[in-house]
């Protein structure tokens, strides 16, 4: 069976107190560098400095993902439902 394969990162997983102190150490956080470069190279130093955080937070992910063909049974009143109640478990889980 062929699957689709998707690339990810997975963000629930990173501790947002720990990718915070990372942004505020990085020369996005220290204005007095700015004054020196250009619109297009503070453009770039954005571009690079969230993706280097990306990559050390959140690692990009490989997953091939199989269709499954949907049992009959399972209508839309179910999918309703379902979602429902992943909803309330995530709020849930907040709280």
């Amino acid at each position: 069976m062929f699957g689709v394969e998707s690339i990810y990162r997975p963000w629930r997983a990173v501790s947002m107190e720990d990718l915070r102190a990372a942004l505020n150490a990085s020369s996005l956080c220290m204005p007095d560098q700015w004054s020196a470069r250009t619109v297009d190279d503070l453009a770039l130093l954005y571009d690079t400095v969230f993706t280097d955080l990306a990559d050390r937070f959140a690692p990009l992910r490989q997953v091939i993902r199989r269709p499954r063909q949907s049992d009959p049974w399972f209508d839309a009143d179910c999918r309703a439902a379902k979602r429902l109640t992943r909803r309330l478990e995530r709020t849930a889980a907040k709280a």
